[in-house]
């Protein structure tokens, strides 16, 4: 962010350098950082990725002199600048491309070769019942039900009436006599 503080205070939507100068000094200046690793920012979560297009998207508005309210996409277009998804993703096509071009005995295309997608969810939560087929919402609801059942007889225990069933929405009136 340090470095996107010299966009801006060449930036002004009155005064100032011309879109083609500050896109320049983005790309020289500023991505030049962001680009670092980029097939391992593929990997970081969705947080982190997101508060790096951040720093992006403020620097494109700074080149286009948008406003805060301006898409993204629209002064991506108008700056030729590409988003950083796609370089993402594009980056660790190469390195993948290139991890395969390797010697066979290499440590880099062994692993890709043998790459499986990691499970992080492999050990069972403490909330999950113990239970394989039931998950916790079922157990607990199951639970509470059988505590009901302690105080309040079944329905087939519960002695009847001689009164026959009400009609639902009839409401019978009460008689003086």
């Amino acid at each position: 962010m340090r470095r996107l503080s010299l966009i801006k205070r060449l930036a002004s939507t009155s005064w100032g350098s011309d879109m083609d100068t500050l896109r320049s000094l983005y790309l020289g200046y500023v991505r030049s950082v962001l680009d670092y690793n980029l097939c391992l920012q593929a990997s970081s979560s969705k947080t982190v990725q997101s508060e790096i297009d951040k720093v992006q998207n403020h620097a494109l508005r700074f080149i286009c002199g948008g406003m805060r309210s301006t898409p993204t996409a629209a002064c991506e277009i108008h700056a030729r600048i590409e988003p950083l998804g796609l370089r993402r993703e594009k980056a660790t096509l190469e390195m993948y491309e290139r991890a395969q071009r390797m010697n066979p005995q290499h440590q880099a295309k062994l692993l890709v070769e043998n790459w499986k997608k990691k499970e992080y969810n492999t050990q069972p939560s403490c909330i999950t019942s113990p239970h394989p087929k039931k998950s916790a919402t079922s157990q607990m609801t199951e639970n509470l039900i059988a505590e009901c059942q302690k105080y309040y007889p079944k329905r087939d225990e519960v002695p009847r009436s001689n009164n026959p069933p009400k009609e639902p929405g009839y409401k019978q009136k009460d008689r003086l006599s």
